[in-house]
Order: structure tokens, then sequence, then C-alpha cells
């Protein structure tokens, strides 16, 4: 692994991500895999190994965004996205309204990846900070960020439309060629560095179909505070812009991304005694960081949950699925439930001879969306086959459904992976019951009057500043400062 980041010579990966494999063979294969990638921080010390501190680990973002443009390296590529699409984890146990609520003090010191991390696997300090990511969040208006350098050239976006660069030409020192990708037509603006190196004086022109434009003050501004990045107005979709003087015939630098999910790949992938296979999926699972209600944060590809491989995909499936799993003791579905019915709502089975066969009905959890204020979830629960008999359809039945694993060892073999599941599945279901309750305030609350209920000065962070949130009873009671408990006179 490229080591991008060290203090005082102590390098330990305390954010190991136990998420996406490197299409292993095998379950303990996978696991070794895991440990490489993801998310990674300088820090040492018992109080933060096996955590993602989302400090240090910006650094490393940083860090290696650089690092990247300027070598090429395909596994920083890689290692980069993989970071970013678990930086929500590493948001605290905070409810906001919206994600745009949420500032540089949300984040957390240290998110448990391990049984024995510090506040424990899958929880987070109450405490912690980062500033924005700077050199990966578009800045101002823009709706797009491009990093440049000697031998590639990355784009980060911020909104649900697909936005990228393509056709990247560049001498080395600057002078660099590039074409606008965008799935929708408007203008929009965009960010742009080429870290280490002064561009700031370089012409730059713009070719939008047949036209080279020479970009003036009001399409183009130069950030005092950075020679080395420009920041563009009203781009679109096939627009090629030119900073500096590159050949036309300057070869094109290809952007390898390794390892990129491939939703075409559909064929079963076999871990120990696990076969997991993808359905025939066909609504696509929206992901907007303004809609609380999406999926926003879902990282598909060969999932985990409790031991157990499943498939994730962009899309789910709502009709039902013609599957296979000849040889199976045991059958597991990931599905995602409306969210009025996280306890109610599950998938059904259809055996070989027509029969129905429901799944246990304990759950567990497999992902949810974070930070708080995203509701969606991903639920797993399994069936044990009737002897003699093999599953041979799913019926979704009002849920998403994601994927099918097949467990093809025996009952000895099984025991304990249900017990796994079992266990995790009651902190699930006890954990719902307590989100639900909260939920049911909303209502009570909000027959409450407005201004009637005075809160004395005091810190209303954490708990109870979440359940004031969650409930809404934030929004009925009037803060009172220090000034007003004492008389003038």
């Amino acid at each position: 692994m490229v080591a991008v980041k060290n203090t005082g010579g102590r390098m330990l990966n305390k954010a190991l991500a136990a998420t996406l494999s490197l299409k292993p063979s095998s379950k303990a294969f996978a696991m070794t895999r895991v440990v490489l990638v993801k998310l990674k921080g300088p820090n040492s010390g018992r109080d933060w190994a096996a955590l993602g501190c989302a400090n240090e680990v910006n650094w490393n973002i940083d860090a290696l965004t650089q690092v990247y443009v300027h070598t090429g390296d395909a596994r920083m590529r890689y290692y980069l996205r993989g970071m970013l699409q678990r930086w929500p984890a590493l948001y605290r146990n905070i409810y906001q309204p919206s994600i745009a609520q949420y500032g540089s003090d949300a984040l957390t010191e240290g998110y448990g990846l391990f049984d024995g991390a510090g506040p424990g696997r899958g929880g987070r300090y109450d405490y912690g900070f980062t500033e924005p990511l700077p050199f990966n969040e578009p800045v101002g208006s823009s709706r797009l960020r491009i990093v440049a350098g000697a031998r590639a050239c990355i784009a980060f976006d911020n909104s649900s439309t697909n936005r990228d660069v393509a056709d990247y030409r560049t001498d080395g020192n600057g002078n660099c060629s590039f074409r606008i990708v965008s799935s929708s037509f408007p203008w929009f603006d965009v960010s742009f560095s080429y870290p280490f190196v002064d561009i700031s004086r370089l012409p730059v022109t713009r070719r939008r179909g047949t036209q080279t434009l020479t970009l003036g003050p009001n399409l183009l501004q130069h950030p005092a505070q950075s020679p080395s990045s420009l920041y563009f107005v009203q781009l679109e979709d096939g627009d090629i812009v030119t900073i500096g003087a590159i050949a036309t015939n300057a070869p094109i630098i290809p952007l390898a991304t390794p390892l990129a999910y491939d939703e075409s790949d559909v064929q079963p992938r076999t871990n120990g005694l696990f076969i997991s296979q993808a359905l025939p999926a066909d609504y696509l699972l929206p992901q907007d960081w303004t809609d609380p209600d999406c999926f926003a944060g879902l990282v598909a590809g060969e999932r985990w949950c409790c031991g157990v491989p499943y498939r994730q995909g962009l899309h789910a499936a709502t009709n039902v699925a013609m599957v296979s799993a000849p040889g199976a003791y045991a059958v597991l579905v990931a599905f995602s439930p409306p969210e009025d019915q996280t306890l109610t709502a599950a998938p059904t089975l259809r055996l070989d001879d027509g029969s129905p066969l429901q799944l246990s009905g304990q759950p567990a959890q497999a992902w949810r969306g974070w930070p708080m204020l995203f509701n969606r979830m991903v639920l797993i629960d399994y069936a044990v086959l009737p002897p003699g008999r093999s599953v041979q359809q799913v019926d979704p039945a009002g849920t998403l459904a994601m994927g099918l694993t097949a467990f093809t060892g025996d009952s000895s073999g099984w025991q304990p992976v249900q017990q796994t599941l079992s266990n995790a599945a009651a902190a699930f279901l006890l954990e719902e019951q307590q989100r639900q309750m909260l939920l049911a305030l909303q209502t009570n609350f909000s027959q409450l009057p407005a201004g009637k209920i005075a809160v004395l000065p005091l810190n209303t962070s954490g708990a109870a500043a979440n359940f004031a949130s969650i409930t809404g009873l934030n929004l009925k009671w009037r803060a009172i400062a220090e000034t007003q408990l004492v008389d003038a006179a």
C-alpha cells in the first residue's frame, strides 16, 4: 500500500473498513483484502487503533488526491474512491434536518471498525471535527471539482447529476486540456486545480461545438489565494477546455479505474459455502444527498453482513424474480422495506413445487443511510429450505429486493451463521423499536403550541438535542439567554 501521510514515523491502519472486497474467491481472502483499502489515517495508540478518525482521514484524502494526479497510480484512484464513498460513515450520532446543516464539528474523532475499538464496532466517539475536503469538494457555487496533474485527472461531483472529465492531455507543467462530460444540458460552474503549479498566467480557451473562445473575467476567475486554481463559469457537456498551450495531437492520458463496479456482471460468486447472486433489477435506487428518504451513500458491489456475502447493485427488483440455487440448505435475501414497514415487510420465496416459503421474520441490518437524518436501510433475512426442495422465485412483496445468497453447507455449518444473524436481528429490533417510538412522538409534539416552552441556558448537544430534533420538540421551545434571566434593575 502506498503510504501517503506519515506523522512522526507512525503509520497505522486505524480505519480498515470491511466493506468492498477485490473479487475474492473465498471469504477469508476477502477479509484479508479489505484491510488494505478504504478509510486510512496516520494516528496510533490504544484509543485510536482500528478507528477511522475524520480529521486524519481528511489529511490522507487530501494528500492522496494530489499524489494520484501527479503519479497516475491507478491503485491510488481505487483507494481514493473507496475512502470518499465511506466518508459519510464518519459523521457523529447527530440529527440535523438536512445534510447542509452538518458542520465541521459534526464528524467523529473515532469510528469503530472492529471489536475492541475504543467506541466499539460501529460506534462513534461523541467528539471530533474536520475541515472541508480541500481538493475534493466543489468550490463556491460550482457543481464539479477537477484536479489535474502530470499523469492523471480526476473529477468530483456534488449532486445527483453525473458529471466527469474525459480526453485529458497535459505536458506535465500545467498546460493541459480536457472535455466536460455531463448527463444534463444546463450550464454549471467548475472549480479546477493543478496542484503545485502556477497556472494563473496561462491563457484559457473553451471550444463549444465549432467555436473557440478565449475566456475573459466574465467566464473565468483566478482565485488570488490559489495560483494553481481556476474557476470556470457556465461550462456544459462537450466543452473542450485548454489551459496554456497543448498540442492537439498530444496523447490522451488513459484514466484507468480498476475494479470499478460493473452491474452487467451478473454471474454468481462463490465464497466458501456461500453463493451470492444478483436479482433481475428494474428500479434505480435514487441517491441524492438532499433527500433523506433515498439511498444516498449506498456503495454497490459485493457486501458482507454477519459473515454472509450478498450482491448490492445500483438497481433493485420490484417484480418476481426467477432464481436458481441448487443444493442450498438455506437462502438469504437482502432487501429494503418501506420506511414505515421496517419490522413487517419482507420478500417471500416460492419453491420448485410451487409452495410459498416465508423468511424467518427476524432480519438483521446490513446497511442504513448515514448520517442520522437518512432513513433508508437494507436488511438481510433467511429461510431454511425443506429437505429435497429448492428455491425458484423471489417475490419482493412490496420491498426492494437486492440480492440472494445460498448457503450450501449442512445444518452443523449453518448453526453458527444463524446464531450470528439472530443476535444481530435482536439488536436491530430493539434499535428500530426505539426509533419508531421517537418518530411517533413527532405527531404528538406537532400539536403543542409554539413558543410556550422555555429552555434555560444549558448545553443542548448530544442525546437531548437529537431527541428534540427527531421529534420536532426543538421547533416548539424558546431558548432563554443568560441575560434574559437577570433583572437589569
